[in-house]
């Protein structure tokens, strides 16, 4: 029997949070904050309008996430959505789904387990990893 060594997922979601020049002052304390357990895997999750600056300023073994994915797949006339394919296509490693302040809404009916399960899977087929919120 092989015994298999399960990493700790070590994240942090930035919400609706951050201009330019504040993300590249909290990529710079990230950068310089000395190496982390081999045993650990670390993902920032960022508002999409930073994603690619993150992505280019951002050390190599700390991962970039979008904050959600678009329910629709592909490419098309789904304004304000960042399909799984965009983000596989900028090299964002992961995505979070359901979150609970999506599932609340914000000032409307919010997305609904069918929805989230939706959005996991497309991004899980585009070969991004997903941290999906079941709570």
């Amino acid at each position: 029997m092989s015994s298999k060594i399960t990493k700790a997922l070590i994240g942090g979601n930035w919400k609706c949070n951050g201009t330019a020049a504040s993300i590249r002052s909290m990529a710079e304390v990230l950068n310089n904050a000395g190496s982390f357990s081999t045993n650990s895997e670390v993902v920032i999750a960022a508002p999409s309008v930073h994603l690619t600056t993150l992505k280019s300023i951002m050390r190599p073994d700390i991962s970039i996430s979008a904050e959600d994915v678009g329910f629709k797949t592909g490419y098309g006339a789904f304004t304000g959505e960042t399909s799984a394919e965009m983000l596989a296509d900028l090299n964002i490693d992961w995505t979070l789904t359901g979150h609970s302040e999506r599932r609340v809404g914000f000032g409307f009916p919010g997305e609904t387990s069918h929805v989230v399960g939706v959005k996991t899977k497309n991004a899980i087929d585009s070969g991004l990893s997903v941290m999906a919120c079941i709570g």
